[in-house]
């Protein structure tokens, strides 16, 4: 069980002096495990989590922009809203894992159904003016179901065979409205729109030891997706009468192979090396928020790994090591540009590829003391986005007073930016970004931890743990003009445990009270942000039945 309230808000309100950044939610979840039988095992879970909050919607206007009507950034986790943000969230979900041996195989049944509601409202803006608001309530149910049977012998075969089934629903009640709608001389949107997708798939994995080292994995999955999409938009114009309304009934039906093909080589009995390729699929889908824009295509993705695993000085020393480079083709990525202010679209970017390199370690020095860490550098970039001849042109702002020159890759070019003071807000212009950095990949982050454990009476323990992180930034946007910098995290905590069943632990995080953005969204009126928490402590009491 989890429960937190927050009395205070980590801001304000200025425009309308209340709270901002405030949580409250409380959770509980269990499991059951029965054995009816030696063969047979039982596995009921079961968990619900309510929440009320404005941290993920509290947003602000960005750092350096400047708003519609002039408005500024008013710093730190303050907000100028004109409406207030909140999320009333309420899910549950359960699920039941049968697993029966069969002596030559066991076979697994996962059968799992979830529902979750969210009804939401915030200001798009993030400024004074009554420029952009949203309020909605969405839905979503889903059943799944998987079999699988896997082999007991592991050699010189092993080998596993199975079905999966899905089935979602989800649907939203969105209102837009304020005055940027007045404008285009409406006073409000309303969009209903639900989507609904049954999944099926059959999947077989090999693994063959060709040698006592040696090991060769294939595996085979077939994938059919069906997506049913029925989306309604009404404007009501300032006299309060509505236009037609637009309907869009569409189905998108794709099936696809995908397979995975890995070697490991042992080198000794801690050592081992291999390399993979594998063929991922994602499915086209459409956009709840838009019903009037077009669907995106499918995604998909070539990854290519190779690495070596390691156990080092009588295993006290874990060495993991990986670099791999990703194809994806008709990347799907979202993006808040659109001719409606509220709207938020999804577009394919033609092209993305990454490369990149992974370490991981964790050492026991001393029976009392353990340190771990890992790092990753990746450049991941838009190969092909835009530009003449592209399906999908994508979306790039610049500061009003701005233009839409025919030629958007310098950001030195005569004519789209005017002359004098920013007017506030920003203009969205279709161009070339190839070559661009993608959204929330940091070129380079790193983590270093340790923990240190003292024995205390006959079976307690108290153990100290701590935690630095470092992030070198990342951009929002394939235009990568939203961005955050690089920063650090420092965390940590003391726990104290009378027994295994029961500890105490004071923690602490983002100790240096360090701000950044973890999310940043361009729009006509401006850069709004979120920021993350700052410097947060409390109690945790655990219990183990």
């Amino acid at each position: 069980m989890t429960s937190l309230h927050q009395n205070e808000g980590w801001g304000r309100n200025l425009t309308r002096n209340t709270k901002n950044k405030v949580n409250d939610y409380q959770g509980i979840r269990s499991k059951i495990i029965a054995q009816p039988l030696d063969a047979v095992k039982l596995t009921l879970s079961g968990d619900y989590f309510t929440s009320q909050d404005n941290v993920g919607l509290g947003w602000r206007l960005g750092d350096g922009s400047v708003g519609t009507g002039g408005f500024t950034s008013p710093g730190n986790h303050d907000t100028t809203a004109n409406h207030e943000a909140l999320t009333k969230l309420r899910l549950w979900g359960l699920s039941l894992t049968g697993e029966v041996d069969l002596d030559f195989a066991t076979l697994t049944s996962i059968t799992a159904l979830r529902r979750t509601r969210n009804n939401s409202r915030f200001d798009v803006d993030g400024g004074p003016l009554n420029l952009v608001n949203i309020e909605y309530l969405a839905r979503g149910k889903t059943f799944q179901q998987e079999l699988r049977l896997a082999s007991s012998e592991t050699e010189p075969f092993s080998w596993q065979i199975g079905a999966f089934y899905l089935r979602s629903q989800a649907s939203t009640n969105q209102n837009q409205n304020g005055v940027a709608f007045t404008a285009q001389s409406l006073r409000e949107i309303d969009i209903l729109s639900s989507l609904t997708t049954k999944s099926y798939a059959a999947f077989g994995e090999l693994t063959y030891s060709i040698t006592p080292t040696t090991k060769i994995t294939g595996g085979l999955r077939y994938t059919k997706d069906s997506r049913d999409f029925d989306g309604n938009q009404t404007p009501t114009l300032l006299n309060g009468s509505t236009l037609p309304t637009t309907s869009v009934l569409s189905n998108l039906k794709y099936s696809e192979f995908t397979y995975r093909a890995a070697l490991r080589q042992e080198l000794t009995d801690t050592i081992n090396v291999y390399a993979s390729v594998n063929r991922g699929f994602k499915a086209g889908t459409y956009s709840l928020q838009s019903p009037s824009s077009p669907p995106v295509k499918p995604q998909f993705i070539m990854a290519y790994e190779g690495g070596i695993k390691s156990e080092l000085f009588d295993r006290r020393l874990r060495l993991n090591l990986a670099a791999y480079h990703y194809d994806i083709d008709d990347y799907q990525v979202r993006s808040a540009a659109a001719a409606n202010p509220g709207a938020n679209i999804l577009l394919n970017a033609a092209t993305v590829k990454v490369d990149g390199f992974d370490a991981e370690f964790e050492g026991i020095v001393t029976d009392q003391l353990r340190i771990f860490g890992g790092l990753t550098a990746i450049k991941s970039r838009f190969s092909k986005f835009g530009g003449p001849g592209a399906e999908f042109q994508a979306p790039i702002s610049y500061p009003n007073p701005a233009t839409c020159p025919a030629d958007l890759r310098g950001s030195t070019n005569p004519g789209f930016l005017g002359t004098g003071p920013r007017t506030g807000g920003l203009t969205t212009c279709f161009g070339d970004v190839s070559g661009n950095r993608t959204p929330l990949a940091p070129k380079f982050a790193s983590s270093i931890g340790a923990s240190y454990t003292i024995d205390v009476g006959v079976s307690g323990s108290l153990r100290f743990s701590a935690l630095y992180n470092y992030n070198s930034g990342y951009v929002f946007e394939p235009d990568n003009k939203a961005r955050q910098g690089s920063f650090s995290l420092v965390n940590g905590s003391i726990e104290y445990r009378p027994n295994e069943q029961v500890g105490i632990e004071l923690w602490a995080n983002n100790i240096t009270d360090t701000e950044y953005v973890v999310q940043g969204l361009s729009t006509g009126t401006g850069i709004t942000e979120v920021i993350a928490p700052p410097r947060t402590y409390g109690v945790n009491v655990k219990f183990k039945f």
